[in-house]
């Protein structure tokens, strides 16, 4: 009976086998170096207060020979790739992204499309891009890159907003540099695009371009024109719930910059270790991949404090790896005290609230086998009434604001969808909503839409038949689901017609309203669904 009440309890992930590959990474380290980096945030002695430090050229409106002025400076003396990929494996990180290229246009490799680069000038003569690649390699850790669609050097203008159009010349411009970067320094397991507003054609082009040559590498939704394997969401924006479709958080240690920031305060080691770990936690629990930022120094050494972060992420991640990594997030909202996350028969229950003493969590459809503690080893006591799982927690246990407990199930994962219903009439809000992000072209036109609605239907019934009471756009075809079958409709037609009957081969079956264009709002307001059943026998 628990079975047929029941669904699978871990969210799915995607269906595309390089998607999915990309997913398990699950946490990266983001490095932000170049050119600003000798700069500091500051220029003329004084501190730029506008805007990231790694955009500093344009909002100190620095001119080209002093900029590059002091990239010639530049010796590079302390950058040091075996320690940065050390550090990033000693956090429990398993892949780096590094800027090859920002908004200011410098190359940090050896290109043939301008002398704008690390080789050629900047006083190391280093390709940093090659040696940090190559030392990826050496270590087992996966490599990507980032590259800005925006080239101040090759022609664009300032623009605050970061949304230039990419001209014929510039096109072929990116497309010899992304040829150059995805044939010369091996595997490339993502590639993430920045800022620029190209046309949909240069977003497909750039996209063809990459799977031409690395067609393993995932690319990120800012190649615009929703082209993109996986969506980067804004700055470190955590979603509220999950999301549809592959995700990721860009977060930086301290949100006011990702270049390096001779002035920033930092702080409160332990407190931003902990915001930093919650914030992992949420990430993985509702279905995305983070990526944590640092900014090295000019000379390429790395800041005291952001190695400490890292170092203090890693040593949390020795005992929990295991709770966040080849896990999911489960089809159950997201507690008010935490975040859920499970495997196969095993449920990990990530603790935030210091001053909790029980947590409880309804909709779990096992039984518990047993439940530990992981930072003491303790056995936790379990209470369930076959509504709700009750956990007592032992007292003085804390780390870095998390407690995690192991709970091992009777077996895999199931649980009771709060959003059911058993009723022959239901109003539009007692449906489930999910949302993915969109654009339409560029970093402001980012939005988030409603892309489904959901119900399941709990009866004994052999069949339904549907109608649905309210408005939808009439030119949209939409898809009514019940169970594995489905009918398509113009809006026009979806109101108020009756579809079905629609086999109901489970205690519970799913009820679905999606759009027949992805990444399109739904558009739709549902005042009321009227089921009719038949539960008659042949």
């Amino acid at each position: 009976m628990a079975e047929q009440m029941s669904i699978q309890g871990v969210r799915p992930t995607s269906s595309d086998v390089k998607v999915k590959r990309w997913q398990t990474l699950g946490f990266g380290l983001f490095i932000h170096f170049g050119v600003y980096s000798a700069f500091g945030g500051e220029y003329k002695g004084k501190p730029v207060k506008h805007g990231y430090s790694e955009q500093i050229k344009m909002w100190a409106d620095i001119p080209d020979e002093e900029y590059l002025k002091q990239a010639q400076a530049m010796t590079l003396e302390h950058f040091n790739p075996q320690e940065i990929v050390q550090l990033a494996k000693q956090a429990g990180m398993r892949y780096i992204v590094l800027t090859s290229k920002h908004h200011d246009g410098f190359c940090l490799w050896k290109t043939e499309t301008t002398s704008y680069n690390s080789v050629e000038n900047m006083a190391g003569q280093r390709d940093i891009v090659g040696e940090l690649a190559e030392e990826c390699a050496r270590q087992g850790i996966k490599f990507g890159l980032y590259y800005s669609l925006v080239d101040w050097h090759a022609g664009h203008d300032y623009d605050h907003d970061n949304n230039n159009r990419i001209s014929s010349d510039l096109a072929h411009y990116i497309e010899a540099q992304l040829t150059e970067l995805l044939t010369q320094y091996g595997e490339i397991v993502e590639l993430w695009f920045d800022m620029g507003y190209p046309t949909l054609e240069q977003s497909q082009r750039l996209k063809q371009l990459v799977a031409h040559f690395q067609p393993n590498c995932a690319i990120n939704g800012r190649i615009w024109h929703n082209q993109g394997d996986f969506r980067t969401l804004g700055d470190n924006q955590i979603p509220a719930q999950a999301l549809e479709g592959p995700w990721q958080t860009p977060a930086s240690i301290y949100h006011e910059t990702w270049g390096y920031r001779s002035w920033q305060v930092r702080e409160d080691l332990t407190g931003k270790v902990t915001q930093l770990i919650q914030n992992l936690i949420a990430v993985r629990a509702r279905g995305g991949n983070y990526l944590l930022n640092i900014g090295p120094k000019g000379d390429g050494s790395l800041v005291p404090f952001e190695r400490e972060v890292l170092e203090a992420i890693g040593e949390w991640l020795r005992n929990h790896a295991h709770s966040l990594f080849g896990t999911s997030g489960i089809q159950l909202p997201a507690p008010s005290w935490g975040e859920l996350t499970a495997k196969d028969n095993r449920l990990y229950v990530h603790i935030f609230d210091a001053d909790r003493h029980d947590v409880t969590i309804s909709g779990i459809a096992n039984s518990v086998r047993e439940a530990v503690l992981i930072e003491s080893g303790e056995t936790v006591a379990v209470s369930d009434d076959h509504k709700e799982l009750t956990f007592s927690l032992p007292e003085g246990v804390q780390n870095l604001g998390v407690r995690t407990i192991q709970v091992t199930l009777d077996n895999h994962l199931l649980v009771r969808p709060d959003h059911r219903t058993e009723a022959t009439s239901m109003s539009g809000e007692q449906l489930k909503n999910y949302y993915r992000y969109v654009d339409s072209g560029n970093y402001t036109t980012l939005q988030r839409i409603n892309t489904k609605k959901e119900i399941y239907l709990e009866t004994d019934a052999n069949d339904v038949s549907v109608t649905i009471q309210g408005q939808a756009r009439t030119d949209k075809q939409y898809r009514l689901q019940v169970g594995t079958a489905y009918y398509d409709m113009m809006g026009s037609n979806l109101i108020g017609s009756t579809y079905g009957p629609f086999q109901v081969s489970d205690r519970l079956t799913p009820l679905i309203l999606t759009s027949h264009m992805p990444y399109e709002d739904l558009d739709v307001k549902i005042d009321r669904i009227d089921l009719q059943f038949n539960c008659e026998t042949v």
